[in-house]
């Protein structure tokens, strides 16, 4: 009869071993980090190629990680040069530097509203079908609460992976300053604007590059960095959100988030060059915050009432006193 005998050992490693194990721990760490990045991109990219291969086994992972550790995007050299964050509904975000190379695309970020709706409103139907003040109604209460808790943990998790990718990677980044209140007057497009997250994005990634001694730069609102041609300036103002590729007569062509991500990056440049300027109202620029001038829309003091001169009663002052 064999018997099995398990040993519990305690490790007294020196301040030597102890930095030699803590690396080999966050080496195992990012390389199982980078791996499961690889998959992931490969699935997203399965969706629209059902031919693109996915790395399951361990050798096609050890395959994928070598040939990733040879390519560019392992050892990127951004710091010190600008970043342009371009965010949007078609694409999340996509990050690229002033020189037109794109260093980060997220095009399906998780849409826990979305997708979850439907449990939403037969929630909420629920709770409204209970008698107000009863036992069943709070229970209905905290089922519908713990599902909006979800979809908001859901929402946070993914800003909080997108910024963290950000920040260790880059440090001078450039984010547009997008009217976000404004935007969700669209009715058409309210929900998905605030399932997005653009406030909450950038006020993670406000803080945490602050943490890390980074600069980010909010471009002007008014700076049309989808309209503008990166290679010689030119603006297409007939551009339209329904163009999702941006031409130049310059012969220059490219996707229109990736434009405006390479024109927000050369945003410090040009702000130095070209100071910034009103919004031209005939453009269908609106001016924020303007003080309005003393009695401006408004009707003059004493408009349309009788004076004294009219009701003839204005006293005469005698001559000689």
């Amino acid at each position: 009869m064999s018997r099995h005998t398990a040993f519990r050992y305690c490790l007294d490693p020196t301040v030597e071993q102890q930095t030699v194990l803590a690396r080999h721990a966050g080496a195992t760490r990012f390389a199982y980090n980078q791996c499961l990045a690889i998959v992931k991109t490969a699935l997203t990219r399965r969706r629209t190629d059902p031919e693109h291969p996915v790395p399951w086994t361990r050798f096609d992972l050890i395959n994928a990680f070598n040939t990733w550790k040879k390519s560019a995007a392992a050892a990127p050299q951004d710091h010190g040069r600008w970043v342009g964050i371009d965010r949007g509904l078609s694409a999340f975000l996509v990050a690229a530097t002033g020189d037109g190379r794109e260093v980060v695309r997220i095009d399906n970020p998780p849409k826990p509203p979305a997708g979850g709706l439907a449990r939403q409103r037969r929630l909420a139907k629920a709770m409204s079908r209970k008698e107000k003040g009863s036992r069943n109604r709070r229970e209905a209460a905290a089922r519908l609460a713990r599902h909006h808790h979800r979809v908001a943990n859901v929402r946070r998790h993914f800003l909080h992976q997108v910024t963290n990718q950000l920040v260790k990677i880059h440090d001078r980044l450039v984010v547009e300053d997008l009217h976000v209140a404004g935007m969700l007057h669209n009715r058409r497009l309210a929900r998905s604007i605030a399932d997005a997250g653009w406030a909450d994005f950038e006020r993670l990634l406000n803080y945490k590059l602050q943490w890390r001694g980074g600069t980010v730069v909010t471009a002007d609102r008014w700076f049309p960095s989808s309209k503008r041609c990166p290679a010689c300036g030119t603006l297409n103002p007939g551009l339209t959100l329904a163009d999702r590729v941006f031409t130049c007569p310059c012969g220059y062509r490219a996707d229109r988030d990736l434009n405006a991500a390479v024109n927000l990056a050369a945003w410090p440049r040009l702000r130095r060059q070209d100071p910034p300027r009103s919004p031209d109202l005939r453009a269908g620029g609106r001016v924020i915050n303007a003080r309005r001038q003393e009695g401006a829309d408004r009707h003059p003091m004493g408009a349309g009432a009788t004076g004294p001169d009219d009701a003839g009663t204005k006293a005469s002052i005698p001559i000689g006193m």
